[in-house]
């Protein structure tokens, strides 16, 4: 979501408070500052986890929640490294996914799900939820790294939750 657009949000439902653009990777706020952190496909998926994951436990206060999105490790998996959408078939090694170098020039990050809960852990937070959606059957969606029978069949998207400790 852009800055702008989420203004225009602010604006529209009467809600403020401050918005930052920046990079997850380095926030020049002060240690404590939030109280829930969030990320829909920012942080999560483009910035390196070693470097965003501990830079959120420092910003959030004790108690804070750290909420993001991405897609899940079999579409990486699935998706090989010169395709547009993935396959029925895994495409790349488990241990290649965490940097993912995109044929557009783009980096991609995808810790793996143990590496990601160990890296949480380490860095202040306990996991509270992994969640894998799958989508149901007839659904459709704008996207098309995953085709409509992909999705109804295996998880394209995480949810995780954890609480910095």
């Amino acid at each position: 979501m852009s800055v702008a657009l989420a203004e225009a949000l602010q604006q529209e439902f009467g809600l403020v408070f401050p918005l930052i653009h920046g990079n997850a990777e380095q926030v020049p706020l002060p240690n404590n500052s939030f109280d829930v952190a969030i990320s829909e496909y920012g942080a999560s998926s483009w910035c390196d986890p070693t470097l965003w994951i501990p830079e959120a436990a420092r910003l959030l206060r004790p108690g804070g929640q750290l909420i993001f999105l991405r897609n899940s490790t079999l579409v990486e998996l699935c998706t090989a490294p010169d395709a547009e959408a993935a396959g029925d078939r895994l495409s790349r090694p488990y241990a290649d996914v965490a940097r993912i170098n995109r044929p557009d020039g783009g980096t991609h990050f995808q810790l793996p799900t143990g590496p990601m809960i160990k890296l949480l852990r380490q860095s202040g937070f306990q996991l509270d939820e992994l969640t894998e959606y799958i989508a149901p059957a007839g659904a459709h969606s704008d996207h098309n790294y995953v085709s409509p029978e992909w999705a109804a069949t295996w998880p394209t998207l995480e949810l995780w939750k954890a609480t910095r400790q």
